[in-house]
């Protein structure tokens, strides 16, 4: 069976990764991946990655710059890849690339939504139509969290495929600490992390208002972005305003996350929208002290109680600063049988997603 993926890009987001947890790291017997991105003029962050798990990597013209053009060169994949099914990670906008799909005669053709309390998405007028018209396209609906299909696809049913995560990378070892601190300089640092875009989503310039009241109190902590974004040089602007340049680390994309998470102390990242945010089961994984932003992070997020913070989304800096210095810190456990009994084990989740994608080319050949 030959699937493609079609997303915004494999360049550090989370969607990314989840493409590549199931279907780069974890072979599925009988079924063969391609993927399709937005060019941004440059191999992709992942590109290596896939073509050495076997994957064909394309890219089309972003829609914001052509979106003649990225309809034409989309068809010319699906249709030159003569694909039993399309999966699509595009949430309101799947729906273009599902007709086109159904247009090329491709008979399975998937859904997945990753996205939930999106700012004004819902009463677009258009996104409501485009919902209605994907949901008429797709012949499998997927969904990272019971927020993210509720969004996406209303009283239409779907199906809630976890953003497992390969967790033995990101059990805590303290030998890996150790050598990750001394050669990050970070040995007696207290270090707050983030991982994610630095984007209007992720909230980058909060992170640092949250970071800037830390450092009033721990006078050794360093903050840590993993990650960057259109909004990288405006966080970095705020960064020297606030005179916390040497306090601050910009790591850009990066290979090594379940490295970096081990040499972090507390974990945060306030976003404005998630549909699930698979770096906070990374975190919880890692062993850290996670915190996210309540009513916009799902419930199901959170798979230790004892790890994971939720902040109100009126809170402010002070209020999650505190939260921080309050929680302790010094203590780091395996979470392995943890995360695995939350559902979030990669090689779980990915048996079922390839018993979805057979289901559904049998039904399709009917």
């Amino acid at each position: 069976m030959k699937i493609l993926h079609i997303t915004y890009g494999f360049n550090g987001g989370g969607v990314g990764f989840v493409i590549a947890n199931y279907c780069a790291n974890q072979p599925m017997s009988g079924i063969a991946f391609d993927i399709v991105g937005e060019s941004i003029g440059k191999p992709h962050l992942l590109q290596e990655r896939f073509e050495k798990a076997g994957f064909h990597t394309f890219y089309v013209t972003p829609k914001k710059q052509s979106l003649l053009k990225n309809i034409k060169e989309m068809r010319r994949v699906i249709q030159q890849g003569h694909y039993d099914a399309v999966h699509v990670h595009f949430e309101e906008w799947s729906f273009l690339y599902l007709w086109i799909a159904k247009l090329c005669g491709v008979k399975v053709r998937v859904c997945h939504a990753h996205m939930a309390y999106m700012t004004g998405a819902s009463a677009k007028p258009h996104y409501r139509l485009f919902r209605v018209l994907l949901n008429r396209f797709a012949t499998l609906r997927l969904a990272c969290s019971k927020d993210a299909g509720d969004h996406l696809y209303g009283k239409h049913p779907y199906t809630v495929l976890k953003n497992a995560i390969e967790e033995e990378k990101y059990v805590y070892h303290p030998e890996t600490r150790r050598q990750i601190r001394t050669q990050m300089g970070l040995t007696d640092k207290f270090v707050v992390g983030v991982v994610g875009r630095l984007t209007y989503q992720k909230n980058p310039q909060f992170t640092v208002e949250i970071f800037a009241k830390v450092k009033e109190k721990r006078p050794n902590a360093v903050l840590m972005f993993v990650g960057q974004g259109e909004l990288e040089e405006e966080t970095r602007r705020m960064v020297q305003t606030k005179g916390l340049t040497d306090s601050v680390l910009f790591l850009g994309l990066r290979t090594d996350v379940p490295d970096l998470m081990q040499a972090m102390d507390a974990f945060v990242l306030p976003s404005r929208f998630e549909g699930l945010g698979i770096v906070y089961i990374e975190a919880q994984a890692a062993g850290l002290k996670t915190f996210a932003t309540a009513e916009v992070v799902p419930q199901e997020a959170c798979v230790d109680e004892s790890l994971f913070t939720y902040l109100p989304r009126e809170a402010t800096a002070q209020q999650w600063a505190d939260a921080m210095l309050a929680a302790d810190t010094t203590q780091r456990e395996n979470k392995l049988e943890v995360i695995q009994s939350h559902g979030y084990d990669i090689h779980q989740e990915a048996e079922k997603l390839r018993a979805l994608y057979l289901k559904g080319k049998a039904e399709g050949e009917k």
